[in-house]
């Protein structure tokens, strides 16, 4: 059970870094060669992935390596509590 959740844990957070990254891409890039419009429409983008793309359960939990390891704690945490 542990390993599904770290998967779709693993997915999110390579999405959140992924979009993070896209903008430093763009930015990058070699702009004079390009026309107006394709820099106003990079300039777009830019300015949407300033906000990362991130995966939620339920709106509850971001899918990522740090939630990934807060279920573990507190699953842990229970778990022990259980066993007293």
């Amino acid at each position: 059970m542990f390993a599904q959740i770290f998967v779709y844990c693993w997915s999110g957070n390579e999405v959140i870094l992924k979009s993070a990254s896209t903008g430093e891409a763009i930015y990058r890039m070699d702009w004079p060669s390009l026309s107006v419009t394709e820099k106003k429409e990079l300039m777009m983008i830019m300015a949407r992935t300033n906000i990362p793309i991130k995966f939620t359960s339920s709106f509850l939990i971001t899918m990522s390596l740090q939630s990934y390891s807060s279920i573990l704690k507190t699953s842990y945490s229970a778990f022990n509590l259980l066993q007293k």
